[in-house]
């Protein structure tokens, strides 16, 4: 079947209020069973397979188009159950069920179900099997049924299940990690935001396929909290990107708010340390001196021992030395690192082929620049210069002052800001946005 019959087929489902959530391979009726793996195809829940055999698998609430049963839905979340009905010539028979999960695989692993349960009801025996299978992740599954009697394969069908997503908790925040949903397709039966709740992104790139979509009063879909968009990262992180969300869906009602927002980057990392040293002061000038003699005569109150009529002589100071000079300032502090790009705003492309009662708005912020690194402390000044030498008895001189620190470095340049990407929402054919 083609997929513009298929889609044409699911619309005329929709519109019905019949939409059903399980497609598989087997035709409604098949006069030799099939063997080996076989691919699901299109939307028939109940079929009648070979010796009178039928396989019925279906949710165990599926929503109606109007909400009314949405309690029973909601209590019942994703739970599929399958109704196997074997006529009583085959149940007698050394009957035997097997179910698969991975019948797909190279290597398949078949289980056999229990009959201990099974009911009689017109000639027939039914067995239930229920199917439990979006604790984990919300990926589409495939079941496949293989009937044997006396070893011999008699009927086998395959059917994909489609889960439908819930956005509901009590902190009225979901995220996408938390329903083992990352980056890639994933297909819906329906996708359903509760009133006051939020479905966060956190910047994955999803591409989101449901058969209808539900929005109750200010549901949103977001990448990122505005809390979170504004928080300042570590030093040198750039800001996260707002990804990219594709949500598709054959109908839908509700508004639906869309907030695209990149995070803030962080600040630039800090300069280097300044490893320059001022240069060193002036060495001082040296003190200078002569020779003074008197001729004798005199007494020599301080040096009695001396004849009289001796010459006396001094050493006398004519200059006396200076201290050394104040060592030159220390070199600038070096630059701090330009600050951290903010993250891209994402981008979102909405398509809904039929929305008579479907709103939808959207805004994009893109994340805010870094501020620049700090600079680095000035260097160290330079050693004072070396006093000037005394002689006789001239004073002693004293080394220069060390040189002042030298001015701390300038801050780095803010980053800039990321880009706001272009979103789109399409509603029955035309752009809303």
């Amino acid at each position: 079947m083609s997929a513009k019959n298929t889609f044409k087929l699911f619309m005329l489902a929709i519109l019905s209020g019949h939409l059903l959530a399980c497609q598989g391979s087997g035709g409604n009726t098949s006069p030799t069973p099939t063997t080996g793996g076989s691919e699901a195809q299109e939307v028939n829940p109940r079929r009648v397979l070979a010796e009178g055999v039928v396989i019925e698998v279906k949710k165990v609430a599926d929503l109606r188009e109007d909400r009314s049963n949405y309690s029973e839905f909601k209590n019942n979340l994703n739970i599929y159950e399958t109704k196997l009905s074997i006529p009583e010539s085959l149940y007698v028979n050394q009957l035997e069920i097997k179910r698969s999960f991975s019948s797909l695989a190279v290597n398949p692993a078949y289980e056999s179900i229990s009959k201990i349960d099974a009911k009689y009801v017109s000639g027939q025996y039914v067995i239930s099997d229920r199917l439990d299978l979006w604790k984990n992740d919300h990926a589409q599954k495939t079941v496949t049924y293989r009937i044997y009697s006396k070893e011999k394969l008699i009927a086998e069908s395959t059917y994909t299940l489609l889960p439908d997503l819930l956005v509901s908790s009590e902190s009225k925040v979901t995220t996408l990690q938390s329903l083992g949903i990352s980056s890639g397709a994933y297909k819906f039966g329906i996708i359903f935001i509760e009133k006051d709740n939020v479905l966060r992104t956190e910047g994955q790139e999803v591409y989101l396929e449901a058969g209808r979509l539900y929005a109750e009063d200010t549901a949103t879909i977001e990448t990122f909290s505005a809390e979170e968009a504004e928080k300042i990262p570590a030093p040198g992180q750039v800001g996260k990107n707002g990804g990219y969300l594709s949500l598709k869906a054959g109908y839908a009602m509700g508004d639906l708010k869309l907030h695209m927002r990149g995070t803030a980057g962080g600040e630039g990392l800090p300069a280097a340390a300044q490893t320059g040293i001022g240069a060193k002061g002036a060495r001082g000038v040296d003190a200078t001196s002569r020779r003074m003699c008197e001729p004798g005569g005199g007494v020599f109150l301080m040096a009695p021992e001396l004849r009289r009529g001796a010459t006396f002589c001094e050493i006398i100071c004519t200059r006396q030395p200076t201290n050394g000079g104040a060592g030159a300032q220390g070199p600038k502090g070096l630059r701090g690192g330009m600050g951290m790009i903010g993250g891209h705003s994402g981008a979102a492309d909405i398509v809904i082929a039929k929305g008579p009662y479907f709103t939808a708005s959207l805004s994009a912020e893109a994340g805010l620049g870094g501020l620049g690194g700090a600079g680095s402390e000035g260097g160290k000044g330079g050693e004072g210069g070396d006093p000037g030498s005394t002689r006789g008895d001239c004073r002693t001189a004293s080394k220069g002052p060390q040189g002042a620190l030298g001015e701390k470095g300038d801050m780095g340049s803010s980053g800039p800001r990321g880009v706001e990407e272009r979103s789109s929402i399409t509603v029955d054919g035309h752009s809303i946005l």
